[in-house]
């Protein structure tokens, strides 16, 4: 009888040895697909955060380049409305006002006049007449 619960119970440890070795294996596969899916989701949602990121700085670009041109189109125009109006004082000035040479104020204008030359030379040619 000893005997046969020997053998009963060595069978039934071997049983639940191959099943604990089986319940090993499931779990080691189990747990290499957790981490395989777990990394590939970290993978994507990276990939996706870093599209985002480029969008975002495309975006950053456009809008910057935009503001930029937008910028220098309106500092075009006031320059180019400020010459309008000063232009023909000038023109007097670079014409006649050497004949105001030694008045209190020549050299300031011939300055501002100089200054003002530099500033007309900023436009585009075709803004610039």
């Amino acid at each position: 009888m000893f005997e046969i619960l020997t053998v009963i119970f060595g069978i039934t440890s071997f049983s639940l040895f191959l099943v604990a070795n089986k319940l090993q294996k499931d779990n080691a596969i189990l747990a290499q697909a957790i981490i395989e899916q777990t990394a590939n989701k970290i993978a994507s949602k990276l990939d996706d955060e870093e599209e985002i990121m480029k969008e975002s700085f495309l975006k950053f670009v456009s809008d910057s380049r935009e503001w930029a041109f937008e910028y220098i189109e309106n500092v075009q125009k006031q320059i180019k409305d400020f010459i309008d109006v000063a232009d023909k004082q000038f023109s007097f000035f670079d014409s006649y006002g050497v004949l105001s040479e030694g008045h209190l104020y020549y050299e300031n204008m011939k300055t501002i006049s100089e200054e003002y030359k530099k500033l007309k030379a900023l436009l585009p040619e075709e803004d610039n007449k």
